[in-house]
C-alpha cells in the first residue's frame, strides 16, 4: 500500500537497512548457486522459489516492522 510520506517500498536509511538488503542479496545468490539453477530440475526449481519467498516474506516483516511505528 502506498503511503503518502514513505512511496512504494522500504529504503534503508541507516547501516542496519543496508545490511539487510546486503543479507538478502547474499542469500538470494547462495540459492541460486546452491540449487544450480541453470540447470535445475522441476523439483529443485519449485525448492528454490518456496525457499525465495518465504526469506522475502521474512525480509518483508522486518523491514515493516522496523519502519512503520504507529
Amino acid at each position: 500500500m502506498k503511503s503518502p510520506d514513505k512511496g512504494w517500498g522500504f529504503v534503508p536509511i541507516s547501516f542496519e537497512g543496508v545490511t539487510m538488503y546486503l543479507i538478502l542479496l547474499a542469500l538470494a545468490i547462495f540459492l541460486v548457486i546452491h540449487f544450480q539453477i541453470w540447470q535445475a530440475t522441476v523439483t529443485q526449481g519449485l525448492s528454490f522459489g518456496l525457499l525465495f519467498i518465504f526469506i522475502l516474506i521474512i525480509f518483508a516483516f522486518l523491514a515493516r516492522m522496523r519502519t512503520l511505528k504507529d
